[in-house]
């Protein structure tokens, strides 16, 4: 009998895109195409029946969808509350992305552990990474203020991540 190991990719291609109107997200699509995760945030402006067809609409392998309280998140991206050491040192070799109501507990983490971090909070949207991996050394590679549709995309690279805090 032969066993095959299924080795976790080394980077992925990550999207995080703010939904305001149900036209814009039929345009999205095509803009995420190579993505191979995508993170979704609906606009609180937008209805319940909306929301509902845009779920219908959602034809990504792996994407999280983020709505008023609605929370679905991907088997790649855990959502914590709170700091805990134990809990985080056993999602270091399955999880690699978190999310989090707190920017701050989400930026504390990206520091301490070698996680990418999302955390929206008070109509902002935080994408955190270890300092050295920004270009203005504040620990943020993304922080945006939720008004306006857009689509971020990112290579995310998880050795790099690993060899900067020894994971």
């Amino acid at each position: 009998m032969i066993f095959f190991n299924k080795k976790k990719k080394k980077n992925i291609n990550f999207s995080i895109c703010y939904i305001k109107n149900l036209e814009s997200f039929k345009k999205i699509p095509k803009s995420l195409k190579y993505s191979d995760e995508v993170f979704f945030i609906i606009s609180k402006d937008i209805s319940e029946n909306i929301f509902k067809k845009i779920k219908k609409m959602m034809k990504f392998k792996n994407y999280s969808i983020i709505y008023n309280n609605y929370v679905k998140l991907s088997k790649n991206i855990y959502q914590i509350k709170e700091l805990n050491v134990k809990k985080l040192r056993n999602l270091e070799n399955k999880r690699n992305i978190l999310f989090s109501n707190n920017y701050m507990l989400a930026w504390e983490i990206a520091q301490m552990f070698p996680f990418y971090t999302i955390a929206v909070e008070n109509n902002f949207l935080y994408f955190c990474t270890p300092i050295p991996l920004t270009k203005d050394a504040s620990g943020f590679l993304l922080k945006k203020e939720l008004e306006k549709d857009f689509i971020f995309n990112v290579k995310l690279d998880f050795k790099i991540l690993k060899d900067i805090l020894g994971g």
